[in-house]
């Protein structure tokens, strides 16, 4: 208990300073950084390509997961519209399926007609 008492308050200091004090921890960050880089330049590398795997790694997760979401996606419409073939229940219209692709569909028919637009003002000039 002591020493959860002892490390604690520290650790939640260094883990919400970015979000606290963003300036003091951008200028620490910078300072620390320039020092590392004239008396450690060994370390200072390492350090930079560990930053780079990380926003590498970083970057995969979040395609991962978008990756993932379209799957669950396109698995819940799926199994809906199967559902809604054997049992004749309107689920589409139930979850607002069919409003979701009515949306998309009216977007992309409002750029075609922009653009179209566009093109004959082309024309007539």
């Amino acid at each position: 208990m002591f020493a959860t008492r002892l490390i604690l308050p520290p650790i939640c200091f260094v883990a919400s300073a970015k979000y606290f004090l963003p300036r003091t921890s951008h200028n620490l960050s910078d300072y620390l950084g320039s020092v590392e880089d004239a008396h450690f330049p060994v370390l200072a590398e390492k350090h930079d390509i560990a930053n780079a795997h990380s926003a590498m790694t970083w970057e995969r997760i979040k395609e991962g997961t978008n990756d993932a979401r379209a799957r669950v996606g396109h698995g819940a419409v799926s199994i809906v519209e199967k559902v809604q073939e054997t049992s004749g229940l309107k689920l589409r219209e139930i979850f607002g399926l069919r409003e979701e692709t009515n949306r998309l569909l009216e977007t992309s028919f409002e750029e075609v007609q922009h653009a179209t637009e566009g093109k004959v003002e082309e024309n007539k000039d």
